[in-house]
């Protein structure tokens, strides 16, 4: 398995106050205060197998 940045919270291990919080439909959070991310346990990283490339990309044109 290898590390990956975490993607929700962009490897700070952070996230805002309530960004895990949804009410009425609508996201909303009283303060900017940091949570600690739930995806990776505040570490920044994720383990895993890459399900996925960026790079080399294919466009509706073809491959590029």
């Amino acid at each position: 398995m290898n590390p990956f940045v975490c993607p929700v919270c962009g490897g700070n291990g952070l996230v805002n106050q309530g960004f895990y919080t949804q009410t009425s439909g609508q996201w909303g959070t009283a303060t900017t205060a940091p949570e600690k991310c739930r995806t990776c346990g505040g570490t920044g990283i994720v383990w895993g197998a890459a399900t996925y490339s960026l790079w080399p990309f294919k466009s509706e044109e073809g491959e590029k």
